[in-house]
């Protein structure tokens, strides 16, 4: 189950990502074969921490499974703190560049997250939007739904849930 969510996770950071410049709708509002046909050919680059090889193995197997499945490049940008990742965001941000900027899609943590949040920098609500964010049970399980004690809101998704 881990490995099919992370898929949907990353297919997702591709269409939110993509602009759907041929009609000019909202991923938000793009039905979801909609947002698989404009991911196609697209590359992601999502920031993730880069110092764990089991993690970064697995990011390489997901990277490959969106290629072979997807025709959707997934580049791994480790590094060192997401913090990093998240200063760029409000750079890029305050140049007035709110819509191509260079991360697509991070893996973040609850405290920044909760940074996120407050300069309203995430993007959604999407992810009861992806086909196997019920698979966390949601509903049944507050912590999918919360990090760092804040309502996520839609604006964060987990790779999957814990049994």
């Amino acid at each position: 189950m881990p490995r099919r969510f992370a898929l949907a996770l990353a297919l997702a950071g591709a269409s939110l990502a993509t602009s759907l410049a041929a009609d000019d709708t909202s991923p938000l509002d793009a039905s979801w074969s909609a947002i698989e046909r404009q991911a196609r050919g697209q590359t992601v680059y999502w920031s993730a921490w880069g110092g764990d090889p089991a993690i970064n193995r697995y990011i390489g197997w997901v990277a490959g499974r969106m290629d072979e499945r997807h025709d959707l490049e997934v580049v791994h940008v480790k590094v060192d703190d997401i913090a990093t990742t998240i200063s760029r965001i409000v750079a890029e941000q305050a140049a007035g560049n709110d819509a191509a900027g260079a991360v697509d899609l991070m893996w973040i943590n609850g405290e920044n997250f909760a940074a996120m949040k407050e300069r309203d920098l995430l993007f959604g609500p999407f992810a009861r939007r992806l086909p196997n964010f019920a698979l966390t049970s949601p509903d049944d399980n507050p912590e999918m739904l919360t990090d760092f004690t804040l309502p996520t809101e839609g604006y964060e998704s987990p790779w999957a849930r814990r049994s």
